[in-house]
């Protein structure tokens, strides 16, 4: 296993009409961690401290963040974990959904504002995508894959190393190749 390798998280979410759309997130640079790293080892250890752990910390980490960072007076001002740090981890959440030509790559916040993911759907991948984050940042490079995996897997998702473009190339064809009206010889 390669230890310095970037990996990704990749969720899928189910639409009201059958489909899907997916979620490719990147974990925050270590310049980003540096610059939160108390109210992020924080808010890890409050997650595990109320016994939140795999299964109820992918639910609220985002709101337990928020939490932690309200009591610490960090949450507010332009640098604040709210326009900070938050920000950042919404800025590397990347949504593909089936458009006209294929799929189409939209940037979290535009997908939620245009309702490509509807308001429930996109609080669950914000928290599931901060307890990533966490998880990512607070464990050890030789741990993290493989706490990730097993993690990942009760939400129905996958840590990849494939960059957001090369997960798109990956996404099964949408669209069919037009007719050329001749018949098979």
């Amino acid at each position: 296993m390669n230890i310095d390798r970037q990996l990704h998280l990749v969720l899928p979410v189910d639409q009201p009409d059958g489909g899907q759309i997916f979620i490719h997130a990147t974990p925050v640079s270590q310049e980003t961690f540096d610059a939160y790293y108390l109210v992020l080892a924080k808010t890890f250890a409050e997650i595990h401290a109320q016994g939140l752990g795999v299964i109820a910390g992918p639910r609220v980490a985002a709101k337990l963040l928020a939490d932690v960072a309200r009591e610490a007076g960090t949450w507010d001002g332009p640098t604040g974990v709210e326009r900070g740090l938050l920000a950042e981890i919404r800025r590397l959440i990347n949504v593909y959904a089936p458009g006209e030509n294929g799929w189409t790559l939209s940037p979290f916040e535009d997908a939620r504002a245009a309702g490509v993911i509807d308001p429930q759907d996109a609080s669950e991948v914000e928290n599931a995508v901060v307890f990533f984050t966490l998880s990512w940042l607070m464990h050890r490079r030789t741990e993290r894959e493989g706490i990730l995996q097993s993690a990942v897997l009760l939400w129905g998702g996958q840590i990849t190393s494939s960059t957001c473009t090369e997960f798109r190339d990956s996404l099964p064809t949408l669209t069919t190749d037009a007719s050329t009206g001749a018949s098979p010889g």
